[in-house]
């Protein structure tokens, strides 16, 4: 699993003979690694990938991978139903509903892309520089909202997470959602 180009991590709850825990997983393509641990904390997650791991990382926002100073995807399955959430909790406001949509919006275009660079083989330092776009274009649309407005904790979320939100436009081994490691853990959870 570390010598992966691409890595998926996460972590659930567990309960074991009466005491609280967590189950890790680390998914590839051809490994399912499970892991028992009484720790939630971010030195799980670097015991697990290695301190000198090159995979990029694919997560969801826990602050734990925050650790891994690596190439990271922050999973868009998890924001966008977030964004789902804050739109559902605001039924009628249309400032959250127009900013929702413009961050479906971004997100589907930029996915659009990937796609058609990777079936035309684009070069990577294009990809690098669509992402830097699709990056800012997220950004601008965040800053436009007030520090008191409903988005804003998702504002907050996306400008510090920024760098890890397109990395799978520039690199077409890199899934835009972490549901390799969400479906891992699936049939522990059931």
């Amino acid at each position: 699993a570390r010598a992966s180009p691409v890595v998926h991590i996460d972590e659930t709850g567990w309960r074991e003979d009466g005491h609280s825990g967590w189950v890790w997983t680390v998914s590839t393509p051809t490994v399912r690694l499970f892991h028992a641990s009484r720790s939630r904390a971010g030195a799980v997650a670097l015991r697990l990938l290695g301190e000198e791991g090159v995979a990029t990382v694919v997560s969801d926002f826990y602050g734990a991978y925050d650790q891994l100073e690596r190439s990271q995807q922050r999973c868009w399955a998890h924001l966008l139903r977030d964004v789902h959430e804050l739109t559902a909790a605001h039924p009628g406001d249309q400032g959250v509903a127009a900013w929702a949509a413009g961050v479906r919006d971004v997100y589907e275009r930029a996915l659009a892309w990937a796609a058609a660079a990777t079936a035309a083989e684009t070069r990577p330092i294009l990809r690098e520089r669509a992402r830097d776009r699709f990056e800012a274009e997220l950004v601008a649309h965040c800053q436009g909202q007030p520090a008191d407005a409903p988005p804003a904790v998702l504002c907050a979320r996306i400008v510090r997470y920024r760098r890890d939100l397109f990395t799978f436009v520039a690199d077409p081994a890199v899934p835009p959602t972490n549901n390799a490691a969400e479906r891992a853990l699936r049939p522990l959870v059931i």
